[in-house]
């Protein structure tokens, strides 16, 4: 899920480019041409936007060039709709019996690898990535695939994908599962009761988080977001391996961060994601004591602190 303000339009002109496989991707880069680059991969039914502009502020004041763009089935990049809506129940009922279910029309791996065919679009050959929830495990897919094209591995509000680790609460299972409406207004309101789901109850905030919502509801909709599109992103997580053991064998800086108080993706898989990538002694974990499944801007300075100095590590690797 994605957190909760940019201005209207902010990303109504961003460029796109098609991929070798024919994948539309939309996308915005921010910075100098001579900043380190960081890709920032957003999580399930999140855009692009969702990446605030007071985050990014911080990462160029920092010294990064910064990539963020749309994920196949998500803002204004290319759709699936043809493929339909997949069964998350049946899906769920499989993983409940350790059945690994079958993916949809696409799996995170080549959601990462549209990543790389971002990259090279941007003639980018190796680049920090911080992903978010289902942009963590792209991020984590990314570092698997090309571990030489990643510099350092933040990994926020995430999994390695151990089915053994614990679900999500009942009461935002329950508001995940539910039909969203098809009226603009109606979206909007139902967007706002997931982002009191899942987000952070001391840093709840719906009038500032009413204005990004607007405008993601708007554009999802010019990008015919709501068929089923969530649930295919979905499909690709459930059918994902477990990650834990590879993620052992990578030696890139990596950092962990999660909310102590995430509902959606328990602390659990922050503390799993850590103890594989540290195999080699090379993860800090950082757990934020009142986070949900969001990214509130009171903790943008602490997150974008732990990207910058994950970032450091790596460069003092590289020059050492």
């Amino acid at each position: 899920m994605a957190s909760p303000s940019l201005p209207p339009d902010s990303v109504a002109d961003a460029p796109f480019f098609i991929t070798p496989r024919n994948i539309r991707l939309v996308y915005q880069v921010f910075g100098s041409e001579t900043g380190e680059p960081l890709l920032l991969v957003m999580g399930m039914g999140g855009q692009m936007l969702h990446w605030r502009m007071e985050f990014i502020d911080l990462l160029v004041a920092a010294g990064f060039r910064v990539i963020r763009f749309d994920n196949r089935d998500s803002g204004m990049s290319t759709k699936f709709t043809e493929w339909g809506t997949p069964s998350l129940v049946y899906r769920t009922i499989q993983r409940w019996f350790c059945i690994r279910p079958r993916p949809g029309p696409y799996t995170l791996d080549d959601m990462a690898i549209d990543a790389f065919d971002l990259l090279d679009h941007l003639r980018i050959d190796s680049c920090h990535v911080a992903g978010a929830s289902m942009g963590g495990m792209i991020a984590q897919c990314m570092a698997l695939l090309h571990p030489h094209r990643v510099r350092s591995l933040v990994s926020i509000m995430s999994t390695p994908g151990n089915q053994s680790l614990p679900g999500p609460s009942f009461s935002i299972m329950r508001q995940l599962i539910k039909t969203p409406p098809k009226d603009y207004e109606g979206r909007v309101r139902f967007s706002l009761q997931t982002y009191a789901a899942v987000g952070s109850p001391k840093y709840h905030n719906e009038a500032r988080a009413l204005p990004l919502i607007r405008e993601a509801v708007a554009r999802a909709e010019r990008g015919d977001c709501y068929q089923g599109a969530m649930a295919r992103q979905a499909a690709a997580i459930m059918s994902a391996p477990d990650r834990t053991k590879s993620l052992a064998r990578l030696t890139m800086p990596s950092a962990v961060i999660h909310g102590q108080v995430d509902y959606l993706v328990p602390v659990a898989h922050g503390h799993a994601t850590h103890k594989a990538l540290n195999a080699n002694g090379t993860c800090d974990l950082i757990i934020i004591p009142d986070m949900a499944h969001d990214l509130p801007p009171e903790l943008f300075p602490e997150i974008a602190a732990a990207v910058t100095r994950t970032a450091q590590r790596a460069s003092a690797t590289r020059t050492s």
